[in-house]
């Protein structure tokens, strides 16, 4: 199992190159310009992992931070990045999501200065959610918004 989302990104593009898709050009997430392009893909029944290398923040600026979408999109990703060969997406994943379900682990508290998460800290006044690049997904939203997001424990491993 990757141990963080760079490590499960490099090893899908080693292990399934066409499941990835590199977008160089800026885009504005708030326009569209990435449900567009992940609807262009639908369209022709491919779901890759779109990474936007120079998506736009909510204020039209280029944000600092890039923006990965569809990544959990095909069951075959979802068994790379528990481990498994992308070719057991089927049953065998199923049969894995239910072993790690009957299994949880209780959660572990570390150090903050140990977690793995803060390579970006901003506080008070520095925090602006402005800055970043959220999605408007639908034509009847009334603005972008931040959607949910899977988070995943390995239970041998715990990472």
């Amino acid at each position: 199992m990757s141990k963080d989302l760079r490590t499960f990104l490099d090893d899908l593009q080693e292990r399934l190159p066409y499941d990835f898709v590199r977008i160089e050009k800026s885009v504005s997430p708030k326009q569209f310009e990435v449900t567009a392009l992940l609807q262009h893909f639908e369209n022709q029944k491919k779901f890759p992992v779109l990474f936007f290398e120079k998506p736009l923040d909510l204020n039209g600026k280029p944000s600092a931070f890039p923006l990965l979408s569809n990544v959990f999109a095909t069951r075959q990703r979802c068994a790379l990045s528990l481990g498994m060969k992308a070719n057991e997406g089927d049953l065998p994943l199923s049969l894995e999501y239910a072993r790690r379900e009957d299994r949880m682990l209780a959660p572990v508290t570390i150090p903050r200065s140990e977690a793995p998460v803060k390579e970006v800290i901003k506080r008070g006044d520095e925090a602006n959610i402005y800055e970043l690049p959220v999605v408007r997904h639908h034509a009847m939203d009334p603005a972008p918004y931040i959607d949910m997001t899977p988070v995943m424990k390995d239970p041998d491993e715990g990472c």
